[in-house]
């Protein structure tokens, strides 16, 4: 699996969820059980091409790294998601936080401002 990361070295941050990134926002996505699921994850995915294929539609995760590790049953649950999709995953990791960072390695760096 694939997954971006903010620098070079994989940080237990790399691998906080949105819920954990923004209580701010815990109301709403209490409210709408779909989308509470999905933030308790984190965006993995299944080839490299469609790590940078992301990467190239969203200007933001240009700016990113991207790092590649075995995500396998005991690291928690991964499901397709969307579920017509079949490059985009999402990880709900077991919580052993620091853990997932010797898990993944760096790839690659960032893409070049153009």
């Amino acid at each position: 699996m694939f997954r971006f990361l903010r620098r070079r070295e994989p940080a237990a941050s790399d691998f906080d969820d949105h819920w954990t990134i923004y209580p701010q926002h815990r109301a709403a996505w209490h409210a709408n059980r779909e989308k509470h699921c999905s933030v308790c994850g984190l965006s993995v995915y299944r080839t490299l091409e469609a790590a940078k294929k992301k990467r190239d539609i969203l200007p933001p995760l240009r700016k990113m790294h991207i790092a590649s590790g075995t995500v396998t049953e005991p690291c928690g649950l991964i499901a397709p998601t969307p579920r017509d999709q079949n490059d985009h995953y999402t990880w709900w990791p077991l919580p052993s936080g620091a853990h997932w960072i010797s898990v993944f390695q760096w790839l690659e760096g960032p893409v070049a401002a153009t």
